[in-house]
This record gives C-alpha cells, sequence and structure tokens, in this order.
C-alpha cells in the first residue's frame, strides 16, 4: 500500500483493500476478497445465524467446540490465494506469498461489562477505520495505515504490527488490554453476528503512520543482523583454526559421553510427561542442542521421545526441533567450540540477546510510561509496573477474603480462564484439611450444583480442573509427587490444551521453582493469600578476600547500591572463567555462583548479595538472598494481594514506592459479631523491650510471667492458646507451669491458615519477630522501607492473626476474650487498627508493673572509655560498632578494652561461641571489680549504704517471692549480673513502700 496525502486518497485507497476470506469449516485455504463487501455483510447481521449455532453446539456438547466449523475468518493483515501455511519445510515465513493489506488489527479481550462502553469510547479516539463488539463482549478495532507492501516491510511485519498497536492503546491508557499474539500474517477474525453483536465503521479515520516504528525497528534488526554476520565469520575462522569440532569430527568417545548424556535427559523426559508432550519434547530438543548433538540426532532423540506414548503425542517433531535449534543458537550444526575463539563468539551471543531482549521489550511487554515515583534514597532500582492492574483485598482476620477470592476464582474458571492461587504453606490447600482453600473450593462447587447453575458432569469437569500442586507424598495413592515444576507444566498444559479454566494451588516456595516464562501472557490471574513472610538471608560459610570479591564482582554483571548488589547475569569474563574450569568445577566456591548468574535471566527469584568488611577479621562477610522476581507479575492480566496488614506488606509497599504501582482496594467487612463486648482489653506485659534473649538468660522471668498470667486469668478462662518463639518451645520454659492450670495449645507465632484454635479465650503472644541484620540490609535497600518497617510489619501481622485465631474468629459466639501481648506500643497499636477497622474502643491494661520492669534494661548508654578513663580510637569504635549489629546490645555490658581484647582474631564459629560464654560468665556472681552497674546508685537514696539488710527485712518486707533471695548476696564479696542487680533494685523500691514513715532511716546501715 503507497502512502496517501488526502481523504480523497484514502477512499480510493479503502475500496482498493483486499483481504484474505476463508469459507467456513475450511481453516487451511484462504481467497482474496474486497474489505468493504464483508463490512457490508457484517453491517447486514448476515453471520447472526452462525452464532446461533454455534452456542447451540457448544451448549450439547461435552467437549471443545471449535469456531471453524461455525464461523468464517478473514486475514486482516494479508491477502493471497491459497493454502494457508505460510510457513516453509524449515518454518520460516515464506513472506514472498503474501501482501500487506493496508490494516493492522487489535483483539481486546476479557472486558468487564461494566467497563465496555468507557473502552468503546476511548478506542474511537484512536482514529479507527472501524470496530465491532463479538457476542462475548471482546473489541475488534481496525486501522488503515502507511505501510508500504515492501520485501523488508513484509519480513518485519510481526514487529510493526505489535510495535504500532502498542501505541496506539497506550495513547488512550489501554495497556491491560494488549494482547501480542493476533499481530502476525497469518493472525485471523471470525466473522460473527448476533446478539450483542456491534459494528460501527468510522468516516473520521486516520491513517497510522509507520515511519517511528519502522526506524525502531528496522535499526535494531540492522544492528542484530551485522552482529551475525561477525558470528558466521567468527564461526569460519574457529573452522579453519581448528578450533571447531563438528559433531561428526569428535572422537568416538566423546559423541558416546554425549550421548549418554542425552539418554539421561530422554529418559527423564519420558518420566514425567503425562500429556500431549508439546513442551516436554522442547526442552529435550534444546538439551540435547546444548549438549552439542547435531540436528540428525536431536530429531532421533525427539522422535524417540514421541513413539513412547504416540497416541498421546500432537507436536510435529520437525517444528520443535526446528524451533529449539533457533532458542539454542545452534543453526550452524552441533558439537564444540574450542580455544580463544569461544569467548568471543560467546560475547556475541550475549549482544544479540540483548537486542532481541530490545526487541522484546517494544513489542511484547506492556509500554514504559513515565509516572511519578516515590523513590526511595538507597534502594535499587527494581523497573516500572505502572501498568500493574492489581488489587488488594483487606480487612481484619476472619472477614472472609480468602472465601471471596476463591469463589471469585472459580467463577473466572467457569469463564475458561486460569487461576494461579499462592498459599502460605500446602496445609492451606491441602484437600484433607478442613475449611482449606480446597475445600472452599469444592463447597462453593457443590453449591452450584444444587442450585441447579452446575450439571453433574459440568461439576466433576471443574473439580478436575481444580490443581493442587506440592512436593512430598501423594495423599491418595501414598507415592512421592514428582517435582513441583513437572506437576505444574502437566497441570498447566493440561489446561491450556483443552482451552479450559481451572485453579492452580501452590505455595510460594512452589512458585519460585517453575516455569513462568512457559505462560501465555495476559490470559491468567495470580492470587497471593495471605503471602507475609519474607525472603531470608543466607550466610555464606566461608570468609572471603578482597581479592576474591574483587572476581565476585568481576565475573558477574550487578546492579550495585552501597553494600547491596543485585544479579544481572554472569559477565563476559565469567563465561570464559566457566569454560576454563568446566572440567575442575569449584562448585562449591565460585563457579557455582557464575554458572547460577548466568541462568539468572530465565530464573523467578532475583539473587542479591550483601557485601560487608568485618573490623575483626578483616575479611568480606557475604550474605545471599532470593526474592521472588516482580517483573513476572507483568505476565499476568492481573495480581491480587490478600491479607489482614496486605496495606503494610512490604511487597506492597515496594511496589507503591518504587513501581508505580496504583492498587485497587476491596475491603472486606468483619463478620465477627458484637466485638465491643467480647474484648473489652488488651494485656501487655511491658513497657519496655520485650527482648527473647532477656527471657532465655535470666531464669526466673518465665516463671514470673507463667504466675502473673495464671493469678490474672487462672480463674477466668479454661482454654489457653499461647504463641512463643521456636527456642522457647524447645525449652519448654512456659509450658510446665501453664499446663497445670490451663488446658493449653503453645504454637509458633505463625498461625495462619490454622482453624482448629477456635476454642480460645485466653490468647497469649509472647514473641519478638524480627530479623537478621544482614536480611534487613538487603530487603531494606530493595524495598525502600527501614529495619523498623520491616521488623514491624512481621510482629504485628502475627498478633493481628492471632488476635482473632479463638473465639473471636466464631462470628457469633458470645464468650468474652482476653488477649495478651508483649509491650505497650503492641497493645496501642492492635487498639487503633480495631478502631479504625471496627469503631470499637479496647481498653489496655498493663499486667503487673513488677513484671513490667524485669525488661528495663539495666545499662545505661554505651560505653564510650576504656578502664583506665582513655577515650576509644576511631578503629576500636567500628569494631565494636560491628560486634553490636552482630551480637546486639549485650555488647554494651563489657568494658570496651578488654573485650575487643578478648574477641581479637576469632571469627566465624569460634567467635560466637566465645561470646556467648562472656555473656553467660556475666550472668553469674562476679568479683566487686567487676561491676558495670553500680545497683545501689541506682536506688538514688543521699546515703544508700546506711541501710541495713536487716532492719529493711524486718520491716514488713516480704520473703515468699523466691526470686527476692539474691538480696543476701550483697552481704558477700560477689555482685550478681546486671539484670538481678535490676531485680534487687526494683525489690528495694517495693520495700520502702512497705517500711513505716516514721523509720529513723540514719541508724540503718550495713555493718
Amino acid at each position: 500500500m503507497s502512502k496517501v496525502s488526502n481523504k480523497k486518497e484514502m477512499k480510493a485507497q479503502i475500496q482498493q483493500l483486499r483481504i484474505a476470506f476463508s469459507t467456513t469449516g475450511d481453516n487451511f485455504n484462504v481467497t482474496i476478497k474486497p474489505l468493504l463487501s464483508l463490512l457490508r455483510e457484517l453491517k447486514n447481521d448476515n453471520f447472526a445465524a452462525c452464532q446461533s449455532k454455534y452456542l447451540k453446539a457448544k451448549e450439547a456438547s461435552k467437549d471443545q467446540v471449535s469456531k471453524d466449523d461455525f464461523f468464517p475468518s478473514f486475514l486482516p493483515h494479508a491477502y493471497y490465494d491459497g493454502q494457508r501455511k505460510l510457513l516453509d519445510e524449515n518454518d520460516m515465513w515464506n513472506h514472498n506469498r503474501w501482501h500487506i493489506s493496508g490494516l493492522i488489527h487489535a483483539d481486546l479481550d476479557k472486558i468487564a461489562q461494566t467497563d465496555f462502553n468507557e473502552v468503546w469510547s476511548r478506542m474511537e479516539k484512536t482514529k479507527p477505520l472501524f470496530m465491532f463488539r463479538s457476542p462475548n463482549g471482546g473489541i475488534k478495532a481496525f486501522w488503515l495505515t502507511d505501510l508500504e507492501n515492501t520485501p523488508k516491510n513484509r519480513q518485519m511485519f510481526t514487529k510493526l504490527c505489535r510495535y504500532t498497536v502498542k501505541s496506539l492503546l497506550s495513547s488512550v491508557s489501554l495497556n491491560k488490554y494488549y494482547d501480542y499474539m493476533p499481530t502476525n500474517p497469518n493472525s485471523k477474525c471470525y466473522l460473527t453476528g448476533g446478539e450483542n453483536f456491534k459494528i460501527k465503521l468510522y468516516n473520521n479515520a486516520e491513517v497510522v503512520e509507520m515511519e517511528q516504528a519502522i526506524t525502531a525497528i528496522l535499526n535494531l534488526h540492522n544492528e542484530e543482523q551485522a552482529i551475525i554476520r561477525k558470528k558466521e565469520k567468527a564461526l569460519i575462522a574457529t573452522k579453519t583454526a581448528g578450533e571447531y569440532v563438528s559433531w561428526h569430527d569428535l572422537s568416538d568417545l566423546e559423541r558416546a559421553n554425549k550421548r549418554k548424556y542425552a539418554e539421561k535427559v530422554l529418559a527423564s523426559a519420558i518420566k514425567s510427561t503425562m500429556n500431549k508432550g508439546n513442551k516436554t519434547s522442547f526442552s529435550l530438543a534444546c538439551s540435547c542442542f546444548k549438549i552439542g548433538l547435531d540436528h540428525a540426532t536431536v530429531t532421533e532423540y525427539v522422535t524417540r521421545f514421541k513413539q513412547h506414548n504416540l497416541s498421546k503425542m500432537t507436536f510435529t517433531i520437525k517444528n520443535q526441533v526446528s524451533n529449539a535449534m533457533k532458542a539454542t543458537g545452534s543453526q550452524y550444526g552441533g558439537g564444540e567450540i574450542r580455544g580463544d575463539n569461544k569467548n568471543y563468539i560467546d560475547s556475541l551471543d550475549l549482544k544479540i540477546k540483548g537486542i532481541n531482549d530490545k526487541i522484546t521489550a517494544l513489542t511484547t511487554n506492556k509500554p514504559k510510561i513515565e509516572v511519578v515515583k516515590t523513590k526511595v534514597k538507597g534502594s535499587i532500582e527494581l523497573g516500572d509496573l505502572s501498568e500493574l492492574d492489581a488489587t488488594m483485598v483487606v480487612g481484619l482476620p476472619g472477614s472472609g477474603k480468602s472465601y471471596q477470592m476463591v469463589r471469585d476464582a472459580i467463577d473466572w474458571m467457569m469463564n475458561d480462564e486460569i487461576t494461579i492461587y499462592v498459599c502460605p504453606d500446602k496445609q492451606s490447600f491441602n484437600k484433607t484439611v478442613t475449611d482449606s482453600r480446597y475445600q472452599e473450593t469444592d463447597k462453593y462447587l457443590i453449591e452450584l450444583r444444587q442450585s441447579g447453575v452446575l450439571t453433574n458432569n459440568q461439576y466433576n469437569e471443574h473439580l478436575l480442573n481444580v490443581q493442587t500442586i506440592a512436593s512430598g507424598t501423594d495423599e491418595n495413592t501414598g507415592e512421592k509427587k514428582s517435582a513441583v515444576s513437572i506437576q505444574f507444566n502437566i497441570a498447566l498444559d493440561e489446561l491450556q490444551n483443552k482451552g479450559k479454566g481451572g485453579i492452580i494451588f501452590l505455595t510460594m516456595a512452589g512458585l519460585e521453582l517453575v516455569n513462568l516464562d512457559e505462560m501465555f501472557k495476559c490470559q491468567h490471574r495470580i492470587v497471593f493469600d495471605d503471602i507475609s513472610s519474607l525472603p531470608t538471608a543466607k550466610k555464606i560459610s566461608n570468609e572471603w578476600t578482597d581479592i576474591e570479591v574483587s572476581k565476585l564482582k568481576k565475573y558477574i554483571e550487578f546492579e550495585s547500591n552501597g553494600e547491596t548488589h543485585k544479579v544481572i547475569s554472569a559477565s563476559i569474563h565469567g563465561l570464559s572463567y566457566m569454560g576454563s574450569q568446566a572440567n575442575i568445577g569449584d562448585k562449591e566456591h565460585m563457579y557455582a555462583r557464575v554458572d547460577a548468574a548466568k541462568r539468572a535471566p530465565n530464573l523467578n527469584n532475583v539473587t542479591y548479595y550483601y557485601i560487608a568488611k568485618d573490623e575483626l577479621t578483616l575479611k568480606n562477610k557475604i550474605t545471599q538472598l532470593y526474592m521472588f522476581n516482580i517483573e513476572k507479575l507483568k505476565m499476568f492480566k492481573a495480581v491480587f494481594f490478600v491479607g489482614d496488614e496486605i496495606e503494610n506488606n512490604p511487597y506492597v509497599k515496594m511496589l507503591t514506592n518504587n513501581c508505580g504501582v496504583m492498587f485497587k482496594s476491596i475491603k472486606m467487612k468483619c463478620r465477627s459479631e458484637n466485638l465491643q463486648q467480647r474484648i473489652k482489653k488488651i494485656h501487655f506485659v511491658t513497657t519496655h523491650n520485650f527482648a527473647k534473649t532477656r527471657i532465655s538468660r535470666i531464669p526466673y522471668l518465665p516463671s514470673r510471667i507463667s504466675k502473673t498470667l495464671i493469678s490474672t486469668f487462672g480463674e477466668k478462662h479454661n482454654k489457653m492458646l499461647i504463641n512463643i518463639n521456636k527456642d522457647q518451645q524447645e525449652q519448654g520454659i512456659f509450658e510446665d507451669e501453664l499446663k497445670d492450670n490451663f488446658d493449653l495449645t503453645v504454637t509458633s507465632p505463625i498461625t495462619k491458615g490454622i482453624n482448629h484454635l477456635k476454642e480460645n479465650s485466653l490468647i497469649c503472644c509472647l514473641f519478638n519477630m524480627d530479623l537478621d541484620v544482614s536480611s534487613k540490609h538487603v530487603l531494606s535497600h530493595v524495598t525502600g522501607l527501614t529495619f523498623d518497617d520491616l521488623d514491624n510489619f512481621i510482629h504485628r501481622n502475627n498478633l493481628m492473626q492471632n488476635l482473632f485465631r479463638g473465639v473471636l474468629r466464631h462470628s457469633d459466639d458470645t464468650r468474652e476474650c482476653d488477649f495478651v501481648c508483649p509491650t505497650k506500643a503492641d497493645a496501642e497499636y492492635l487498639q487503633a487498627r480495631l478502631l479504625e477497622e471496627q469503631g470499637i474502643e479496647v481498653d489496655i491494661q498493663l499486667l503487673d508493673p513488677k513484671l513490667s520492669e524485669s525488661f528495663k534494661s539495666a545499662v545505661s548508654g554505651r560505653k564510650t572509655k576504656s578502664i583506665t578513663g582513655d577515650k576509644m580510637t576511631k578503629a576500636e569504635e567500628n569494631i565494636r560498632s560491628r560486634l553490636r549489629k552482630k551480637y546486639g546490645s549485650d555488647v554494651d555490658c563489657f568494658e570496651p578494652s578488654v573485650l575487643l581484647k578478648t574477641m581479637a582474631g576469632l571469627r566465624g564459629q569460634k567467635a560466637k561461641s566465645t561470646f556467648e560464654e562472656l555473656v553467660k560468665t556475666k550472668l553469674k556472681p562476679t568479683k566487686r571489680e567487676d561491676i558495670f552497674i553500680d545497683p545501689v546508685k541506682k536506688l538514688n537514696q543521699p546515703n544508700p549504704m546506711s541501710e541495713s539488710i536487716e532492719a529493711i527485712t524486718s520491716a514488713n518486707a516480704s520473703n515468699d517471692d523466691e526470686d527476692y533471695g539474691v538480696l543476701n548476696t550483697l552481704s558477700e564479696d560477689k555482685t550478681p549480673s546486671s539484670d538481678i542487680c535490676l531485680d534487687r533494685v526494683l525489690m528495694f523500691e517495693d520495700i520502702k513502700k512497705n517500711i513505716n514513715k516514721k523509720s529513723d532511716f540514719s541508724k540503718i546501715n550495713f555493718g
């Protein structure tokens, strides 16, 4: 089609437009037909009968009904005569057979009925030639272009079409409807009509100019071709230099070894395949090419794979081998490249991949739109996800968020759509667990069957399309399950090949293992339900020298920010290193990490390194962290985040602050009634920091907490739920005393998805959840959140979960619930949340003032001087600061110069053991000269040494509490630890309150 310059010329061009047309039932041949004649037939609704017949056949048949048997179709982009197949025997486009029609076409599907008029109105602003609405509610839009019918334009047509369609949809903010699939010369549209059909032709249509698209694509195309020519020359040079060894020139032993490995790959493929084998055969072919097999030998293995179960296999061997050859860059045959040229050719392959990634970004991914983002200083760039269709489902625990999402997923399934449903653990969707997501699914399907919406056959079919993906043993057969990735591929293949909707349940850990790149974009939804856990860091055990760190940064391409480094891929130097180490395989050290970096672009997880210098050892401490690659979310039609504190979820905040995501919000109303009468107080243990290390190190403290709980709630409650940290569970420090007074259940702080705890009316949260320092450093840089933000989310999310874990989860229960949380700050947070969410005012109350003071730190400030009074040097301060980051506030209890001298030269487990031993020693009575804090001064009395124990204990002081026996140590030449000193001070204060105000303190002394 030539360029048009005015309306008259445009009208003439429209009259000359031709398209390829297929009659009903013939999907293999096309004839040339004027476009205007087809438009007249559509305007006259000539195809209404086709729609009616199709709907009747679809309703009557249990199998999938092909539209080709009921509707004629046309190719909007091309016209030609004869066989519709445009691919030649080598699976390459035969661009000499077809002509550019002068139209480009966009297919907008899955438009909500409430949004249709708005979408239609926006599409009209793009000045199309015509549009029509299909009966299922989708929109087909067609624009006139100035694209000339040249060989080069035909060769680039698909990319040009995608680029332009993206730009048009972007101009009216309809990016989420962009589908890159129907954009090749063979893309077809069905001619339909009847009820809900609508067509409109536009007199104000404009010609879409393609010059910008041609320039952008052509430049990249030419750049790619230039590099390919360099690669071809390099390959010729390797053959000339004897550095390239073809498959046939390899020794018999080398070929045998390669075949031996290929046999294992084939056996694994046969074992894993239970479906039509499309993806498995392609993976098999790719693996064989990567091993170094030639085209004929790869074809042999794929043929053997198909013959293993010929009746079920539907793929074409030639196509799979040809596609795998292109995908692996093996167009030049099997064999091996050896010598120096290999590194050069590998670098050219990386450049070609980079160009293809740019083309993909222009033609496949959603367009990038500049948005104003809240960029947190120090965070790593995560990309623009501003076009993500993202929704938060919010509400208190028990408000039915998961219940609603499961029902929505079933509705989508009945509309032939697939939902990937991600849960916190496999128990959440276990088929045998009461009220699991799977059981909720089955209950709703049964409701639909009983109400007549579904027949028995439809119910059974839908239930089969609900899949649970998890490792372990199958609860029905007792057999060990195949890998999560294989289960997922099989489930997805079956649904996509049938064209049916479904629900695939899996865990977050499972999601990180599966191949999401196999999914068709814009077709599926993903739901993250109750995913509140954060990725945890793994410390690399060996301590790296500066030279090793330099090599790591040389071999791997990083995006870096401060001490945090995001892995992009292996560098050219890294690929060269792998080649030189291939036979040695330094798997435990550098090789494995470079190999992982090489595979990084295709993984669902992103790898981060946190590299920090340890001043004590002068070695580099390296922490490795894996986090789900949020770029993968672009693959989905819509993303849902479901949870109790989902607004504060670090993933949600990260997407909002750093990626420009604008979340929609669905708020669920709490189903629990009469909360004002059922929870009247939230109790808290202390006004100070509830340190779990303090509970572990002070033997009497758990006993004191238990006694306080018994005295406060023993007569009121029978069933008690206590949530404590893992180490406290293992020690049983609370259970021994509490189990004699309550029907006790002890769990970890994380109780998500556990629904058999509803009878508990007393819930005590005695945990303190936080992340290790290295994890917080990495996550803080990645998410842009502070350390406190990260710790508070984990801690408070579990507090909120457990508040509604007991009787409050019963919607109509009348029993009163008492809840105990660690600190006053926690109680105030829950109080504010209940007021905000439900409008109810709950009182907060300290359990026991004396108990609260047991958590008060006895250390006043950090020591900055040595025992001689000399100020620490800058180096000593840095080392001490590093120790404090590693071991916490206990470092403050030690004389700096003594501590640094003791820890000098120690590292790893030895350093940790030495410090723990120091801490244990400090808890025992020590010499008076080792006192760090003078407990007597804490009394703030004018002459405290003038009081005697005899006088104090005789003045109505209670000696019933065995914890206060430490007072007797005052008369010895020893002093207890800072914690025991503090307890003694508290006892002094209590005793003073009981002493007769008229007592003559001047006569009291310590003798």
